[in-house]
């Protein structure tokens, strides 16, 4: 569970109305543990909300993203390859085809649109039917 900075604060206050940690955990719901390591974090660093996680920072930013999209909403049938392509047309950051599969498979989007299909002609519809005809009709 994460705590939200109203329960933090609630903590907090407790914590400077010298409540025991044990007795702040029940008031609050949380464990005991949670407890401590808020009043050991605010201590440490003075704040009350969540530190900026370490990580490799994200290649694709808002307008790169953006850009993207454009281009496949204009041609939804190129291919991931073709789009990095265009990409590094534009002065922009070289991106890699897998990247923009990564980003359309986070964001429950396809790469690829289905082809429509044509229905059956006439004359497929009356050949299939007398093929079923003849298969029925040897039982």
């Amino acid at each position: 569970m994460k705590l939200t900075p109203m329960i933090r604060s609630k903590i907090l206050y407790l914590y400077d109305e010298n409540v025991l940690q044990k007795d702040i955990a029940k008031k609050v719901s949380v464990h005991l543990s949670t407890v401590s390591k808020t009043i050991k974090k605010y201590l440490e660093t003075g704040l009350i909300e969540h530190l900026k996680r370490t990580g490799r920072p994200n290649i694709l930013d808002s307008k790169d993203l953006s850009l993207i999209e454009k281009i496949i909403f204009k041609n939804p049938k190129l291919s991931l390859r073709k789009v990095a392509g265009k990409l590094k047309e534009k002065p922009r950051k070289t991106v890699s085809h897998m990247t923009i599969k990564k980003w359309h498979n986070k964001n429950n989007r396809f790469a690829y649109s289905p082809i429509k299909k044509p229905l059956l002609s006439k004359n497929n519809i009356i050949s299939r039917h007398k093929l079923a005809e003849d298969y029925t009709s040897s039982f």
